[in-house]
């Protein structure tokens, strides 16, 4: 990935110790989505809130007090992910004992197993697509020298200040989908599938234009390197005004993904990285241009909402409001 001499080893430190925690990671998801179909999605919300102060009390505690550096962030982000996964854990087996819900395998039900695969491996495999697609952009972005590297960390994390109700709506999307696929109740299925995304894409328009006023303060505040700043403000002001179009791209995945249809997504999802983010990027570089490669990442969003938005007009939606199984 052309990670920097001097940022390597720190690196490697960081995915090592960050790696022990995918398990927790994976645990809590798995909690928080039987939470939201359960019609609760305050519960965890309140883990996911928790285990974010926690973070951040054992980041400045590991840090600045013990002085672990890199090591103390990676350790500090693994136990608050375990911390969440236990207390999700808790509160399912003590609130909802109706579910009869256990972290261990008892038994297998094979119809519902096969189900799942057939909408997990084509989950999974997007997924993977889209991480080896991030592992590219990150070389790009690397080959800019270390201070374009640090920007666009930088810059990530603003951009993440904007982009909360992205996922709060994408979330609930996919879980109002699924429920009301599951109820029958298509008419209401109809009415949601463009209501949600396009709320999704206004609120983040509306957070993303205050944050790009204020980016350049927020950006000094993380770093008060001049330099750095100054790349992390290009990138925000590049990227994060064309967000609202990622917000309705991943509200209409998400919407689809919930009445089980996975298909259509996974081939927007390849195109719109395979065919114009990452090869944006290396175009740009080649013509000298590698610190605007955030650009591909802007022209992909706007592809990429209207591909989806395109599925409502196919025949496969057609039959999912029909009642249709896919």
């Amino acid at each position: 990935m052309q990670t920097p001499a001097n940022a390597y080893p720190h690196a490697l430190m960081y995915i090592r110790i960050i790696f022990v925690g995918t398990v927790a990671q994976m645990g809590y998801n798995m909690n928080a989505g039987i939470l939201r179909g359960l019609g609760d999605s305050v519960s965890s919300l309140v883990f996911l809130i928790v285990s974010s102060l926690l973070n951040i009390g054992l980041d400045l505690l590991f840090t600045v007090v013990f002085g672990f550096g890199v090591a103390g962030v990676a350790a500090a982000t693994v136990i608050s992910q375990f911390v969440s996964w236990f207390a999700s854990m808790i509160y399912l087996r003590a609130v909802y004992k109706k579910v009869d819900y256990s972290p261990l395998i008892r038994k297998i039900d094979r119809q519902l197993l096969i189900h799942e695969m057939k909408i997990g491996f084509p989950l999974g495999f997007n997924t993977s697509i889209y991480s080896v697609g991030h592992l590219l952009m990150q070389t790009v972005i690397n080959m800019q020298g270390d201070d374009f590297a640090a920007a666009t960390a930088v810059a990530t994390k603003i951009t993440g200040m904007a982009i909360v109700s992205t996922t709060a709506f994408s979330q609930a999307a996919m879980t109002y989908s699924g429920q009301n696929f599951g109820a029958g109740n298509y008419e209401r299925l109809k009415r949601g599938a463009l209501r949600i995304p396009l709320f999704s894409g206004l609120v983040n328009l509306a957070a993303g234009l205050v944050v790009c006023f204020f980016a350049r303060d927020i950006a000094l505040f993380f770093n008060g390197n001049e330099t750095i700043a100054g790349y992390a403000v290009r990138y925000v002001h590049v990227v994060l005004p064309v967000y609202w179009c990622y917000a309705i791209f991943n509200g209409i995945i998400n919407y689809v993904h919930g009445v089980g249809d996975i298909v259509y997504p996974t081939i927007i999802n390849i195109l719109v990285l395979w065919g114009i983010r990452i090869p944006a990027a290396f175009i740009l570089n080649a013509a000298g241009l590698g610190k605007w490669c955030m650009a591909g990442i802007s022209l992909s969003f706007f592809c990429g909402m209207v591909g989806m938005m395109f599925y409502y007009t196919t025949k496969r939606w057609k039959k999912v409001i029909a009642g249709v199984h896919l």
